[in-house]
């Protein structure tokens, strides 16, 4: 009766178990533990644990664990990365537990395994967020420090109406730029932990376009630019139409901030079959060759472009990217220096069936 019971209870556990014998080979384990590692009962009966181990995990830890298994010592550990049986990698807490008889024996042991993997990427998106905020907040922090200090130490009714005028609107300017900053990291935060899902609806490109394009309006006009739409009316897509916002606002702004004064911005579109193809243009300073690779990774910004646009985290085309993959789609550039760059977006017409298998060709950027 006992040991039907504790059969019960080790098939019903969610936790993932194993029992070795004396010789260390596994001789029970439950559906738990079958689900977690992809190994059936049989594959893995008569099998040892090694089967599950990866190069990921420190090699000082699977000695430790193999001393408690040959002393029939307890051991635990959350710095384990095991293998699935497909190859998958995932992050592990593992428990060793001694189950001792009457005689003092050691007749098995059990193994627990807790699958962590979304609780470390969690801790690593929080450390990195922590990270790229005192990156990114830095520079701006110190401008806003040191505006307001000069307006302190100052006496203001000396000052001209242009340089109290300077004063604040250098503070109001970093104080936005570290405001975009944050927002932009807790969304790739967001992303990153996948905590960000689409909402997938139905979405009217041309208009779109048309939101993006009024809500940067007054930056390109003080450049002097254009921005023009060729788009087929009524052109319409399932996808997230806040997320494909985004994206466009994002390249629009990149756009602008790096063509010269005079400059052509140019939203294209056109469906082929069950894709649809956004395209972004500009007639700006272009992108090295040499950092084409780079483009969108984080902090990445043109050597080309430090002096001439000051502002910038680097961090808008990875999120871009980021974006379009959650779209299901697919992202990829051309560029000349000083001629201009196109990036290409391939969308499915239709989120809900469709995935971004049929569009290899745009998987990474192009020179």
């Amino acid at each position: 009766m006992q040991e039907t019971l504790f059969q019960q209870a080790f098939e019903s556990s969610t936790e993932a178990l194993c029992v070795l014998c004396q010789d260390n080979t596994i001789c029970y384990v439950n559906p738990a533990w079958e689900a977690l590692t992809e190994y059936s009962k049989e594959q893995s009966i008569g099998k040892i644990l090694p089967m599950l181990w990866s190069d990921k995990t420190n090699l000082r830890v699977y000695q430790e664990l193999e001393g408690c298994m040959k002393d029939h010592t307890a051991f635990d550990s959350e710095e384990v990365v095991h293998r699935t049986k497909s190859g998958r990698e995932y992050n592990v807490s593992i428990a060793l537990y001694p189950v001792t008889a009457a005689d003092g024996e050691v007749p098995y042991m059990v193994v627990t395994q807790r699958d962590i993997t979304e609780r470390k990427v969690s801790e690593l998106s929080k450390s990195e967020f922590i990270s790229l905020a005192t990156h990114q907040l830095r520079t701006p922090l110190t401008s806003v420090i040191w505006n307001l200090e000069i307006l302190m130490d100052t006496d203001i009714t000396k000052m001209t109406q242009e340089q109290l005028s300077s004063l604040l609107q250098g503070a109001h300017k970093s104080a936005k730029r570290m405001a975009e900053t944050i927002g932009t990291l807790l969304q790739l935060s967001n992303l990153e932990i996948g905590k960000t899902e689409p909402n997938f609806t139905y979405a009217e490109l041309p208009n779109l376009f048309e939101i993006v394009r009024a809500e940067q309006l007054s930056a390109y006009i003080k450049r002097n630019q254009t921005v023009t739409i060729e788009c087929p009316p009524e052109l319409t897509l399932y996808t997230d139409p806040n997320l494909l916002k985004e994206i466009l606002s994002n390249l629009l702004n990149n756009a602008i901030k790096y063509t010269p004064v005079k400059g052509q911005i140019t939203f294209k579109s056109t469906q082929d079959n069950q894709w649809i193809t956004i395209e972004v243009q500009d007639t700006g300073y272009g992108i090295p060759n040499a950092q084409k690779k780079r483009v969108f990774s984080k902090f990445f910004r043109g050597e080309n472009v430090l002096f001439i646009e000051s502002t910038g985290n680097g961090l808008g085309l990875y999120l871009v990217s980021q974006l379009v993959q959650l779209l299901r789609g697919t992202i990829a550039f051309s560029s000349d220096e000083n001629k201009g760059t196109t990036f290409i977006i391939k969308l499915p017409l239709d989120a809900r069936s469709q995935t971004a298998s049929g569009a290899d060709d745009f998987v990474r950027p192009t020179a």
